[in-house]
């Protein structure tokens, strides 16, 4: 798979909701390939990997990971994305995005 670019806006709130978005990839070995250009996308719209697959942001991105699926004709499974307002580290994570608490 070739990389290709997507055309997207992430909309990053003045007022922060206090959930961290964490993406996750899971795509089969028969399509190696096809892992960079998601990475290379999640990076272009400021996503922070924490392990090999798994990304985090604090902004809303639904309706981008859904883009992503579309765009890579990835099938079910191989592209999650959860939400959570505890995460450990998140001091660090913090200070990375520029992300007030309060």
């Amino acid at each position: 798979m070739e990389a290709k670019r997507l055309e997207f806006k992430l909309k990053k709130p003045k007022v922060w909701d206090k959930k961290w978005r964490m993406v996750m990839f899971d795509i089969p070995e028969s399509n190696r390939t096809g892992r960079d250009p998601i990475r290379k996308q999640l990076y272009k719209f400021g996503f922070l990997r924490i392990q090999r697959s798994v990304f985090i942001i604090p902004y809303s991105c639904q309706d981008l990971i859904d883009s992503l699926r579309d765009y890579f004709r990835l099938a079910d499974g191989e592209l999650y994305i959860f939400e959570t307002k505890v995460i450990e580290g998140e001091k660090t994570l913090l200070e990375y995005f520029k992300v007030k608490s309060k």
